[in-house]
């Protein structure tokens, strides 16, 4: 009987140490289904976040455009002094296959709804006037192809419409006025946007187009020793410079002055029909345009 009693016991126990068991493992298995907290929660999304991008495809990863929003390729937007803003074409590479190039502006002034700019490059080589006469702006050949070769030539209708008429001061006594949509700097505007000593923003260099027609240039290969011999090591950085016109007469009526290939004037100036052995001063279009 005892023995019997011992045994009942002993498979009693044996039930209970099963029972505690199986609770044991009932409880290690609800742990194993995510945590809902919060923190876990951010966790998770950062993981999942992590997968999507590490290969992103390529077409997502382009930012939507949005509908009938984008401005038309040669409206110039609100800019600041020294932007660079394309507007118009014109022939810059001296490859005529490939079609005009986009002109690239700097802008001078903006005054809110409209701006001043100036071409970046010097786009032309050419005499500010084809006779060797006693000559203003209004009477120059340069006035007159400005307004009329350039200006249909390098913008659109379109483009042609953005372009205010601007009236400009004479600088000879007695002169009139004259109003024009495409116009060259006098060195008063000049000196106003990169007044001296600020001589290097004054600088620009030929396109490739250019040069082609014959403009001078300030080649520092040619001329180095000179100005090495005199201490002017630091010219180099003029290389490749070119002259440009001003509206602003020379020394005598029939002269007219340039801002030189390293941004200075003499104000002397040189003759209008310049045009030694084929080769000229360059040209630097100047505009308003309508914001």
């Amino acid at each position: 009987m005892k023995r019997l009693q011992k045994t009942l016991s002993v498979l009693a126990l044996a039930l209970m140490l099963g029972l505690a068991t199986a609770a044991c493992a009932g409880k290690s298995g609800k742990s194993e289904t995510p945590d809902s907290s919060p923190a876990a929660e951010t966790a998770g999304q950062d993981n999942a976040a992590e997968e999507k991008t590490a290969v992103p495809d390529a077409a997502s990863a382009q930012p939507e455009a949005p509908e009938n929003t984008a401005a038309p390729e040669s409206e110039p937007a609100g800019t600041t002094f020294g932007s660079v803003i394309t507007f118009g074409t014109y022939e810059q590479d001296n490859d005529a296959s490939n079609g005009a190039e986009p002109v690239e502006w700097i802008v001078l002034e903006d005054t809110g709804d409209s701006l001043l700019v100036i071409s970046r490059y010097c786009l032309e080589c050419r005499p500010f006037h084809d006779v060797n006469e006693e000559v203003t702006w209004e009477t120059s050949s340069l006035r007159a192809w400005l307004n009329d070769v350039f200006y249909y030539t390098a913008f659109t209708d379109e483009e042609q419409a953005g372009i205010l008429l601007t009236t400009l001061p004479p600088y000879t006594d007695g002169a009139p006025e004259t109003q024009d949509k495409v116009f060259i700097l006098s060195y008063a505007e000049v000196d106003k946007y990169w007044p001296w000593p600020d001589t290097d923003a004054r600088c620009a260099r030929p396109t490739a187009y250019a040069l082609a027609q014959g403009c001078y240039f300030f080649n520092w290969e040619e001329e180095k020793d000179k100005f090495i011999e005199h201490g002017n090591e630091a010219y180099e950085k003029f290389d490749g410079n070119t002259w440009w016109w001003l509206r602003k007469p020379g020394r005598t009526a029939k002269d007219v002055d340039y801002i030189n290939w390293n941004g200075e004037s003499n104000g002397y100036g040189v003759i209008a029909r310049y045009n030694y052995d084929g080769s000229s001063y360059t040209v630097r279009p100047a505009l308003w345009l309508q914001k």
